[in-house]
């Protein structure tokens, strides 16, 4: 998948100002927290089988490419718009208790999103270090790192 960008026109872009403020004059950074009750969607995936993870990053990835304002990035120091947004993860290593980063191309379909996902575990999964061998991410990447299971309460 490409990592298609629009770049924007800040002479008519509505949030130029704000931007332009926001990174510049008092120079910011933004993150989303949101706290949701994922009871009945736990017992749901457990009843089919499902793991909870990989249909979390496919929720979060689904509303964040849902809105234009969030897949806003800098691309060879140009603003724009990317077409989608894939996440990135922390794959734990039982053995060392370690993590590598993991990347996966976003689909819009839950089963195909859940079957890559599933794919690149096994195949990358075991991969030690930094980086799995699947490579540095694309710029089109973000990175859901605060997530909390709920099992770790």
């Amino acid at each position: 998948m490409k990592d298609e960008f629009a770049p924007i026109k800040m002479d008519t872009w509505p949030m130029a100002q704000s931007f332009y403020y926001y990174s510049q004059m008092a120079p910011t950074s933004y993150s989303l927290t949101v706290e949701i009750d994922v009871t009945k969607l736990r017992k749901h995936l457990k009843s089919k089988n499902l793991k909870f993870f990989p249909t979390y990053l496919y929720i979060i990835s689904k509303v964040l490419n849902s809105h234009e304002e969030f897949r806003v990035g800098l691309k060879d120091n140009t603003l724009g718009h990317y077409k989608y947004l894939n996440p990135a993860f922390p794959q734990f290593h039982k053995d060392d208790k370690t993590t590598s980063l993991l990347w996966l191309n976003y689909c819009d379909d839950y089963k195909t999103f859940y079957k890559n996902y599933i794919n690149d575990t096994k195949k990358y999964g075991n991969d030690h270090g930094i980086l799995t061998s699947k490579g540095i991410p694309p710029k089109n990447t973000y990175a859901p790192f605060n997530y909390r299971s709920p099992c770790n309460n």
